[in-house]
């Protein structure tokens, strides 16, 4: 496994959160190359300015070399002088059929925070072995730890020379954090599973059409359909319904989870979260999760003009009815949380984006008139408290697995 850097343009195509065109990083035409052939590779991107991203990529030196022949490949030193610190925010141009820049920018994520999301892969066996410890509660071991571990050739169970690496990647505080955790199974603190927020709705009331009951209001997106309920999930009105509990706004580290109720051949459901302006048509934002026919979930990006952005590439996870998804943002990674049945919540990957970072609303969205279902919409602000919660409030994403 080797890692390079090249230069993709932002492509679009029919589909998303939203049922129309979306933007997406060309990388993500070639995530199966990148993934299938060994296991640990990977991809991250960081959009820039122009319509283009920095992608860094972890993957085999065949792959790595296959992929220079249809992007161009960077030194550290080209990417650098690539990277632009704003990019320009697109509206799509129905005269043209495609997206065209506005006057309006957002910050850009740095190199520095793309090279942390895409660490260079260690020897398997000491990665495994690292990967399945935990401190009890659902917690793991950081990524940046994990691999400090394995470079250091440390097996399992040598915690004091662990805590001299957590001392050396994030100062005497954190190794104290991790020391306290170590010895107390994470009970110190009462953020570090999901989830930490309860039920919001569980729908079983007289039918409605629109979602309401005081709590709801919709669409999300100006100009679409709703969710409606049919006593006792919730469903779409109309082909990709989408509203918003608009009984409170909860903060900018927000968790929403659901239950996926009934599906059908193709289920498409979704939750959204830190959404700004829902319902007034082109200025909402937010983020979605999005659960794809059957065999993975999407994380996209909602930009003013009803702009969606893909956020790296699908991730891979079947599911079945009876099970729950969801998402939580601290700062600026977002966990993607499942739970299969009865079974437990464990993460299944996460993305990285500090374009918006205010607190809003949350939300649920259902494609599929009827055979789509959802149920137990819950979510709002992580809870966090203890000694080390505030402390925790601000870094928590160092805690979270890549």
């Amino acid at each position: 496994m080797s890692l390079a850097l090249y230069l993709c343009p932002m492509k679009q195509r029919p589909g998303g959160a939203l049922g129309r065109l979306t933007r997406y990083c060309a990388m993500d035409e070639f995530t199966p190359e990148i993934t299938a052939r060994m296991a640990g590779g990977e991809w991250r991107e960081a959009e820039i300015d122009g319509f283009q991203a920095i992608v860094g990529v972890r993957a085999s030196d065949a792959v790595l070399a296959s992929l220079a022949l249809v992007f161009p490949p960077l030194t550290a030193v080209q990417a650098a002088a690539a990277w632009t610190p704003t990019r320009s925010l697109p509206i799509w141009d129905s005269g043209t059929g495609t997206f065209k820049a506005t006057l309006q920018t957002a910050p850009t994520k740095t190199l520095t925070m793309l090279s942390a999301e895409l660490p260079a892969v260690a020897p398997p066996a000491i990665l495994g072995a690292w990967l399945t410890v935990g401190f009890g509660l659902g917690w793991r071991l950081p990524h940046d730890l994990v691999q400090y571990a394995v470079a250091h050739h440390l097996e399992p169970g040598r915690w004091a020379d662990l805590l001299l690496g957590a001392y050396t990647l994030y100062g005497r505080q954190w190794a104290d954090v991790f020391e306290q955790l170590l010895h107390s199974g994470a009970r110190l603190i009462s953020g570090g599973v999901f989830p930490t927020t309860g039920l919001l709705d569980n729908f079983n009331r007289t039918a409605e059409n629109p979602l309401a009951n005081g709590n709801w209001s919709g669409p999300t997106f100006g100009g679409g359909a709703q969710c409606k309920s049919d006593g006792t999930a919730a469903t779409a009105a109309a082909a990709f319904g989408n509203s918003y509990w608009s009984a409170a706004t909860f903060g900018a580290d927000t968790e929403v989870f659901q239950t996926l109720s009934a599906l059908d051949a193709a289920p498409q459901e979704g939750n959204a979260w830190r959404l700004t302006s829902p319902g007034v048509l082109n200025s909402e934002r937010g983020y979605e999760l999005f659960a794809v026919s059957g065999t993975g979930f999407e994380v996209y990006r909602i930009d003013v003009n009803q702009v969606e952005t893909k956020l790296g590439a699908t991730i891979s996870q079947t599911y079945s009815a009876g099970d729950k998804f969801g998402a939580e943002m601290i700062g600026s990674t977002i966990t993607v949380e499942y739970k299969a049945g009865a079974g437990a919540w464990g993460s299944i990957g996460t993305r990285t984006d500090a374009n918006l970072t205010t607190a809003g609303n949350i939300g649920c969205s259902v494609n599929n008139v009827g055979t789509d279902t959802l149920d137990d919409f819950s979510g709002g602000t992580v809870v966090v408290v203890g000694g080390w919660g505030g402390l925790l409030a601000e870094q928590r994403n160092r805690l979270v697995v890549a």
